[in-house]
C-alpha cells in the first residue's frame, strides 16, 4: 500500500469516525431537546384541578361544613378572571386569605374553615389561574399567579373593605404568598404550610423521587425551555430570597417531616432566611399539606392561636 492511498485510507476512516460522532452526539442533543420539551410541558399544564380526598378531606363547598358562603369574582392585573369563595363571619374585622397548591383549587381550605370561622375570621379562598372554574392557561410555578393573590387581596380591601388581612398558603399556595407578603405592607401576618425554599431544588428533588433523574444534563434544559415558553424566570421567584423581607410582621412555618414532595429541609431553609419574629413548627409524621390530618385539634388550635395573637380583632 502506497503512502498515498495510505493516507486516503485515513482520511476516510476519520471522516467517517467524524460523521458517526455528529450523528450520535446531534441525536443526543435532539434526545435531550425533546425530553426537556417533554417535561417544561409537564410543569406547565399538571392537569385539570382535582380533589384529593387524603390531602383535602373536604371535596364539594362551604355548605358541607355547614358554613354560608358567597361566590365571588375578580380580576387580576393582567385580565385574567378569577374565582373564590367568601365566607363571611358575623361582625368580623378580619380576613385570612387561603392560597391552595400546584394542581388543586379552593376546596383545600374546607379543612380549616370553620376553625377560622368560629374564631371570628373571614375568610376568602381562591382558584389560581388555570384552577377551578378559570380560564385554562398554565401553571407559572408563582410567576404570574402572583397577580393573583394581589387581585384578592385588593377585592377583600376595596370591595369587602377588610383591612385586617392574613394569608394562610399551602405547597405552591405557600410559596406565592411568601413572594406577596414580602412586598404587600397589606398583608399582617402569614402561616406558609409545606412551601418550597427554591423552585429549580423542589422540582429536581422531584424529578429523582419520581423518574429517577440526575440533575444534570436535563434538568437545566427543561428550566431553560420553561423560561422560554413562558417568560417566567425560576430564580426570580425562589421565596427563600424574598422571605426576610416579611420582618417585623410575624409567620409562621409548618412542615411534616414525612413530606416527600416537598422536603422538610426546605422549611429549615426558609427559617434560617426569615427574619424574626418567626416560628417553625415540624409535625412529627406529617405528609405533604396533611399536618391537618395527623393533629386536627393541634393544628387547629395553634393556627388560631396564632391569628388571634398576630391579627388582633381591633389594632
Amino acid at each position: 500500500m502506497t503512502a498515498t492511498t495510505e493516507a486516503s485510507f485515513s482520511s476516510f476512516r476519520f471522516s467517517r469516525i467524524f460523521r458517526l460522532v455528529s450523528i450520535f452526539f446531534g441525536s443526543f442533543v435532539l434526545l435531550l431537546f425533546g425530553v426537556g420539551w417533554y417535561f417544561s410541558s409537564m410543569l406547565m399544564y399538571p392537569g385539570p384541578p382535582r380533589c384529593w380526598a387524603e390531602s383535602f378531606v373536604f371535596c364539594q363547598t362551604p355548605k358541607e361544613r355547614g358554613l354560608s358562603y358567597e361566590e365571588i369574582a375578580f380580576s387580576s392585573a393582567d385580565g385574567t378572571r378569577l374565582h373564590g369563595w367568601w365566607i363571611p363571619a358575623p361582625k368580623a374585622t378580619r380576613a385570612i386569605i387561603f392560597s391552595h397548591g400546584r394542581g388543586g383549587d379552593r376546596r383545600a381550605s374546607l379543612r380549616l374553615l370553620p376553625a377560622l370561622h368560629r374564631a371570628g375570621f373571614h375568610v376568602m379562598a381562591l382558584d389560581y389561574r388555570n384552577c377551578g372554574q378559570n380560564q385554562r392557561s398554565f401553571n407559572s410555578m408563582g410567576g404570574l399567579e402572583r397577580q393573583d393573590l394581589r387581585a384578592a387581596i385588593d377585592f377583600v380591601e376595596k370591595t369587602k373593605r377588610i383591612h385586617r388581612i392574613g394569608l394562610f398558603g399551602e405547597s405552591l399556595g405557600a410559596a406565592i404568598s411568601i413572594q406577596i407578603m414580602a412586598s404587600d405592607p397589606r398583608v399582617a401576618t402569614g402561616i406558609f404550610e409545606g412551601g418550597f425554599a427554591s423552585v429549580k431544588d423542589v422540582v429536581a428533588q422531584r424529578a429523582h423521587e419520581l423518574y429517577g433523574l440526575p440533575r444534570w444534563p436535563l434538568l437545566p434544559i427543561v428550566f431553560w425551555l420553561y423560561n422560554l415558553r413562558t417568560g417566567v424566570d425560576f430564580d426570580a421567584i425562589n421565596p427563600e430570597t424574598h422571605i426576610a423581607r416579611i420582618a417585623p410582621r410575624p409567620i409562621l412555618l409548618i412542615h411534616g417531616d414525612a413530606d416527600r414532595v416537598v422536603f422538610p429541609s426546605h422549611a429549615h431553609r426558609l427559617f434560617r432566611a426569615a427574619r424574626d419574629p418567626k416560628t417553625l413548627w415540624i409535625v412529627k409524621g406529617g405528609k405533604h399539606t396533611q399536618t391537618w390530618q395527623q393533629q386536627r385539634k393541634t393544628f387547629e388550635e395553634r393556627v388560631v392561636h396564632f391569628y388571634q395573637n398576630t391579627l388582633p380583632a381591633s389594632p
